[in-house]
């Protein structure tokens, strides 16, 4: 639920900086998706924020076991970490994706997706579903530096 609006915000920044991009204004590309991530971490960052405060009740409307709750609490925080690391990643994805560049995000993304499996195959067994989670969020930071790294170039 709370990572709607980064799909959501994703998507409006792609269509307005392909946009903005077809027309030949460089800076106005990068303008919107910065800002496109900026109102993605606003947004998202707030229900993180009231999750997190009213997470007794949250959980407590899933689960009813105390015990289940309180080990749930350390996942839950993990799971804000990735959604908001998630929000470069999917800006600069769904950008990509409508410049011409699909080929290659899919096997970037493809190659990230197949290590990250195997690591959080290792990951699990050592650390258990922290590892799991310790994975994803790295995938999740990699792809967005590399895929940060071809806006840039491409729009500058």
């Amino acid at each position: 639920m709370i990572g709607l609006p980064v799909v959501a915000y994703a998507s409006a920044a792609q269509t307005c900086a392909l946009q903005s991009r077809a027309a030949g204004n460089r800076k106005e590309t990068k303008i919107y998706l910065r800002v496109g991530q900026c109102a993605a971490f606003a947004v998202t960052g707030s229900l993180c924020l009231l999750c997190g405060v009213f997470r007794e009740a949250l959980l407590g409307s899933v689960v009813t076991d105390r015990g289940v709750t309180e080990m749930a609490v350390p996942f839950l925080y993990l799971m804000f970490v990735l959604t908001l690391i998630r929000i470069p990643y999917q800006v600069f994805l769904t950008y990509l994706q409508g410049s011409g560049w699909e080929r290659k995000v899919v096997l970037y993304t493809a190659v990230g997706t197949l290590l990250a499996g195997g690591a959080v195959l290792g990951a699990s067994r050592r650390w258990g579903l922290t590892g799991i989670y310790s994975v994803m969020i790295g995938e999740t930071a990699i792809l967005a530096w590399i895929y940060g790294k071809w806006i840039r170039r491409k729009v500058e």
